[in-house]
């Protein structure tokens, strides 16, 4: 399972989550996951409701949350995150589990 790269349970970088969404835009490499007709399909508002750990509002599509701004994507554990704006052709995707600088960085020093 880990060499399928699934985007989930911790296997892929944040680059890689990026280019997979980005892949559900357009073309990268190539390869396009899915049509623009299948897109709109994704993002459109499937569920919404009170999430029952926080309580939060949420708005799901099919598979992804979907944001009044009409991005989707998801968060993860730790501050992770992945979205995309399909108005804007842009995608952005974020773990701070890799995010090291000059003395550790952000995420401090790995044991």
């Amino acid at each position: 399972m880990l060499r399928a790269d699934v985007p989930a349970v911790g296997t892929m970088t944040a680059r890689a989550v990026a280019r997979m969404y980005a892949a559900l835009l357009g073309p990268v490499d190539g390869a396009r996951l899915i049509s623009p007709e299948r897109l709109r399909h994704v993002s459109a508002v499937a569920a919404c409701g009170t999430e029952w750990v926080f309580g939060q509002e949420l708005t799901f599509g099919l598979g992804y949350a979907v944001e009044d701004d009409r991005s989707f994507g998801t968060a993860g554990s730790g501050g992770s995150l992945a979205f995309t704006y399909p108005e804007l052709g842009l995608t952005v995707a974020a773990d701070p589990a890799q995010a090291t600088g000059p003395g550790g960085g952000l995420a401090g020093p790995h044991p």
